[in-house]
């Protein structure tokens, strides 16, 4: 699956990219992000739940498998996860297999340069580029783009 993507020849930049934003996460990131990737505000019963009501896909199973403790060999890619990756704030698009797979490939690879689950690291560097790149910074680079 990987190979068909247009991104498969760019994943060891994207895994660059992930490694360059992780770097500045700080601790106390670090340590909230892996809380934040463990849903702590939500019960397992409910998360479950609320898991059979969104439509399946590469993302919704992601999530379930990180959710269900897998953090070392599946990790989720949502829409920051691929903007960090691809070096791009205003990338907002649903992702099909193929990509996807390609974005969570670098993460794969990032994390094993640092010895990290790859589940971890885009939890770390999910918060890391929302706080470098806040919303109203966002509107603000799509209005003058």
């Amino acid at each position: 699956m990987i190979n068909k993507s247009p991104l498969a020849s760019r994943i060891p930049e994207m895994t660059r990219n992930v490694l360059r934003v992780y770097r500045l996460a700080t601790d106390s990131a670090n340590v909230a992000c892996i809380v934040a990737a463990l849903s702590p505000q939500v019960s397992w019963e409910r998360n479950l739940v609320l898991l059979t009501v969104f439509p399946g896909g590469p993302k919704v199973n992601s999530f379930a498998a990180n959710l269900a403790g897998d953090y070392g060999s599946i990790v989720t890619i949502d829409a920051h996860a691929a903007q960090v990756a691809l070096a791009d704030v205003l990338f907002n698009k649903s992702l099909p297999w193929s990509p996807y797979a390609c974005i969570a490939r670098a993460y794969i690879n990032a994390a094993k340069r640092i010895d990290v689950a790859p589940a971890h690291l885009q939890a770390v560097c999910w918060l890391t580029w929302k706080r470098i790149h806040p919303p109203e910074v966002k509107r603000a680079i799509r209005r003058e783009s």
